[in-house]
């Protein structure tokens, strides 16, 4: 394709193929270039496109592990490194979306990270460096949070399990980001009030909790989940590791390759299972790691905490791992540690951190709030 003064001109199509392959930053940098361009990249079917690109589990140059340090200033709290250069722990640091001395990432999902600053949470796009400030002045200390997407209505949900311990309750409301608006729901199920784990997983339209209910035998570990579509629970069911072993100190869940996953640790290995099917049946769950504990930590160290952050192809597992020795990256596979680099000197809440997928969706859009990207 030519124009009248013979210079060649790219098809739209394939400009636009160029495009969705550019990162967050270039596209920001290009919607200045012209109008034409600034339509495309803030038009809705071009941000679904760039983010299902950006998506993908092997795209590793846009998605990045993002780690609260909070022995940094406000300004300089989010440490970043990309997944494309994690061997090479070629990390940086990023500001929040305003200052506050503590500071917990929720949840990360399409590109937006859910994050709680003090006793605020704010739904946030640190690549745009756009944001939302949602919930405020809540007692952080009885309530869990999930987040989500909710396809049906194009909408971006909170979910707060609030626990109410004089009514021995727990009550369910959902921010819609769309609509800027609570809705209470009473439909939780008394059977998974006792102790809640903190962080949940986002698969198949639904956010996740494990719930532990000590008089529950043998097994005290009940997963259960809450559908963004029809704002109902389900419960599921667990990998069978019960009654194999009787020395269970601790349950994960997490999301790998798009994978419900389950950490398991006993006190002797980690186990790791992904549901590779999502049904409600015992054998969609499958073994994806069996690795010593040992191996994971030195008999001289002290467990903290530990939480698969990534799957690559070739089935190994990229993992935090927090001890008294300090914050430390791991690839593990087949029961041996091919990889590890301290990060930082003193442990810290590692299952607070996520790996994150640079995106064009911006919380001010979804509540049409911004005609454009900035």
């Amino acid at each position: 394709m030519t124009e009248a003064n013979g210079r060649r001109l790219i098809p739209p199509e394939i400009m636009e193929e160029i495009l969705c392959k550019l990162p967050v930053k270039s596209l920001k940098r290009f919607s200045c270039v012209s109008k034409s361009w600034q339509s495309l990249i803030s038009e809705h079917r071009f941000v679904r496109k760039h983010l299902n690109g950006a998506a993908q589990p092997e795209n590793l140059t846009k998605r990045t592990l993002m780690i609260i340090n909070p022995m940094r200033s406000a300004n300089e709290s989010l440490y970043c490194i990309p997944l494309s250069s994690v061997q090479n722990v070629g990390g940086y640091y990023l500001g929040g979306p305003c200052t506050g001395d503590y500071r917990q990432i929720l949840a990360s999902y399409d590109g937006l990270l859910c994050i709680r600053i003090d006793q605020s949470v704010y739904i946030w796009n640190p690549f745009l460096k756009t944001h939302s400030k949602i919930l405020a002045l809540t007692d952080f200390r009885t309530c869990y949070y999930g987040f989500g997407y909710d396809s049906r209505r194009d909408d971006y949900k909170l979910i707060k399990l609030e626990r109410i311990r004089c009514r021995d309750t727990t009550e369910t409301e959902v921010y819609s980001l769309r609509s800027r608006s609570w809705t209470k729901l009473d439909n939780f199920p008394n059977g998974y009030k006792h102790n809640l784990k903190f962080t949940s997983a986002f698969v198949n339209g639904s956010v996740h909790w494990l719930a532990i209910n000590l008089f529950l035998k043998p097994n005290p570990f009940v997963l259960f989940s809450f559908d963004l579509l029809d704002n109902k629970y389900r419960e599921m069911i667990l990998p069978e590791f019960w009654p194999v072993s009787r020395y269970v100190v601790d349950v994960k869940l997490c999301v790998l390759r798009g994978m419900l996953c389950v950490l398991v640790y006993w006190n002797f290995c980690l186990v790791l299972w992904a549901m590779k099917d999502y049904y409600s049946d015992q054998k969609s769950w499958t073994k994806i790691l069996d690795i010593r504990f040992d191996l994971v930590f030195d008999e001289y160290c002290t467990a903290v905490d530990i939480k698969p952050f990534y799957m690559y192809e070739n089935g190994e597992v990229l993992m935090g791992v927090s001890s008294k020795h300090g914050t430390e990256l791991l690839i593990c596979k087949d029961n041996s540690v091919l990889f590890r680099e301290i990060i930082f000197g003193n442990p810290y809440l590692i299952h607070y951190a996520f790996v994150h997928v640079e995106s064009l969706i911006s919380p001010l859009r979804v509540e049409n709030r911004e005609e454009f990207i900035p």
